[in-house]
């Protein structure tokens, strides 16, 4: 059984330490802003980042998962940067999920329960898809990128690095976001983005 070690301590990282109870053996986490003595969800908080390649040279851990919410996306990046090329990051889909053979999926991508990937998808880098996500044939969700639930792209789309797409977004096909997009909860984007921000509405436009 692989084991990993979960960096953030908080919401997500409590939720993927239950999402992985079955497949993973989760060690610990590591987090700057918990107590290296404190206990979450039964499991030790083994020091903040400063910590993490000394734990990895001592063999205490396979593996990272990167538990950095939606609202950090540039610390989620910046972690990964840090880390990458010298400790591995866990790529994991859930088994409900479907994930077609011609897929490709980055380095430390998470996919939840109910996700549907269709053929040629790519997925780059610590990218996360929540439940129920739905990306169809040949569309690029970007590295850093983070699907809320029930997001839905369509074919021939390209989601650009660290864009957060809210809960029930839809994206028409043939689209193209730019970096740093973000959108409201049921965002209809119909239109390629060419400003970072966040749209809301049907269609999605650029809040002021």
């Amino acid at each position: 059984m692989k084991r990993v070690a979960i960096i953030g301590a908080g919401d997500m990282g409590r939720h993927l330490n239950r999402v992985f109870s079955e497949s993973l053996e989760t060690v610990g986490f590591f987090d700057d802003f918990a107590s290296s003595s404190s206990v979450v969800d039964g499991l030790p908080v083994l020091g903040g980042l400063s910590a993490v390649e000394s734990a990895y040279a001592q063999a205490k851990f396979d593996f990272l998962v990167l538990a950095i919410g939606y609202k950090h996306l540039e610390q989620r990046l910046g972690i990964f940067s840090r880390f990458q090329g010298k400790i591995p990051f866990l790529t994991w889909v859930h088994p409900s999920s479907y994930v077609d053979a011609s897929c490709r999926l980055g380095e430390g991508v998470v996919v939840l329960a109910g996700c549907v990937l269709d053929v040629n998808v790519h997925v780059g880098d610590v990218a996360f898809l929540n439940v129920s996500c739905t990306v169809a044939h040949d569309s690029v969700i970007g590295r850093n990128s983070f699907l809320a639930p029930r997001t839905t792209v369509a074919g021939f789309c390209s989601i650009g690095e660290s864009n957060f797409l809210g809960i029930g977004t839809v994206v028409r096909d043939n689209i193209t976001t730019c970096a740093n997009t973000q959108t409201g909860a049921g965002a209809v984007v119909c239109k390629n983005t060419e400003s970072s921000g966040l749209y809301l509405g049907l269609p999605a436009k650029l809040r002021d």
